[in-house]
């Protein structure tokens, strides 16, 4: 009898050009989540088969309730006519509620897979000599039911485009670190550190 999980939401955003160079934006967000997966054990029951065990099935279902709301803010300022600069935040929370007749001991703890904060803050700049520079800096918060501590990540990036149809790029990503972990482990997943690395990257338009 497992259903479709359904949502409603509500959002509501603004944007505005403050200045001639400075332009902002904010948007809000409310979510409500019904039928949600839960994991509902059954009755045990004795199998002897191949040896004498019990066995206790677990069963998909729908008896978890939530919520979530939060608000997204980004701003753009460009400096001169050759440097851009954006500025972003956001605010995640989340809520969730088991039915009563739920017996389930772990989907609500999904509710705590989020970061609740997070920021970045990224320039673009535009040289001589057909070159550009993208730095980026990145904050996340901890995730607390992954025990995730928080951390901040830099990527830069140097580009040179000697026509207008061909872009040659190097990239540096997760600068700060030589590996951090962003998400936990679970019967379901496993736990992945992202690396320091970089790359290269040619583009052609045609």
């Amino acid at each position: 009898n497992y259903g479709a999980e359904s949502l409603i939401a509500y959002e509501l955003g603004y944007r505005t050009q403050l200045t001639p160079k400075v332009s902002a934006d904010i948007a809000t967000f409310y979510h409500r989540y019904n039928r949600l997966r839960t994991f509902e054990p059954g009755s045990g029951f004795l199998s002897f088969t191949p040896t004498p065990h019990l066995e206790i099935p677990v069963v998909f279902d729908n008896k978890m309730q939530g919520h979530g709301y939060g608000v997204e803010l980004s701003s753009t300022w460009s400096v001169t006519d050759s440097w851009k600069l954006t500025l972003g935040y956001s605010f995640l929370k989340i809520g969730l509620n088991l039915d009563r007749s739920s017996v389930d001991t772990l989907s609500k703890n999904s509710q705590g897979d989020s970061p609740q904060n997070q920021f970045h803050l990224r320039s673009y700049l535009d040289l001589p000599y057909h070159l550009n520079l993208d730095t980026a800096l990145y904050y996340v918060d901890s995730v607390p039911n992954q025990s995730v501590p928080a951390y901040m990540r830099a990527d830069i990036g140097l580009g040179w485009s000697p026509i207008k149809s061909l872009e040659v790029r190097i990239v540096g990503q997760n600068l700060f670190d030589q590996r951090h972990r962003e998400f936990g482990s679970s019967f379901l997943t496993n736990p992945t550190k992202p690396e320091r690395s970089v790359y290269g990257k040619i583009l052609w338009r045609f």
